[in-house]
């Protein structure tokens, strides 16, 4: 009997925050968001993350994570197009869901000019004490609950 493929697991906190880094050293290489990323001929992607993962030995994502990036990064924009839709969710200067994370990748599992234009969400927190502001970076952390409160809203 043929059981129901279920998708791959999605990333841990580490991984996510991981692929923040990622594309932050493309964007010190030249490279985030390149159209020199799409030609698959020359595999530059791939050159990139090894370079990358040689500098940061233990780093906890491959290049075959690429995929699951891409569909984390679909289904986060799917949830807030849906909440920005039914008005839960308020986006500045937003006027159509095409404005919405444009130019996302589909799920090709290539590291090309798209994939490497988007990092994980952060999320922060600021208090105000006594006129003070305190704001915390969690980073990518919380992005699995802020994706679920987008689903249940």
């Amino acid at each position: 009997m043929l059981q129901p493929q279920q998708p791959p697991p999605g990333l841990t906190p580490q991984q996510r925050m991981a692929w923040n880094m990622f594309v932050d050293y493309l964007d010190k290489q030249g490279v985030k968001g390149s159209p020199l990323l799409d030609q698959r001929d020359k595999n530059l992607g791939q050159y990139y993350f090894q370079k990358f993962a040689s500098t940061n030995p233990g780093i906890p994502i491959t290049y075959n994570d690429v995929p699951k990036i891409q569909q984390e990064l679909q289904d986060y924009r799917t949830n807030l197009v849906n909440q920005w839709k039914s008005g839960k969710a308020k986006i500045d200067d937003i006027k159509s869901e095409e404005e919405i994370m444009p130019g996302l990748s589909k799920i090709d599992g290539w590291l090309g000019s798209k994939t490497s234009s988007y990092k994980y969400p952060i999320s922060t927190e600021s208090v105000t004490r006594n006129g003070n502001t305190d704001t915390t970076n969690y980073g990518p952390t919380k992005f699995d609950e802020v994706t679920a409160q987008l689903k249940n809203k």
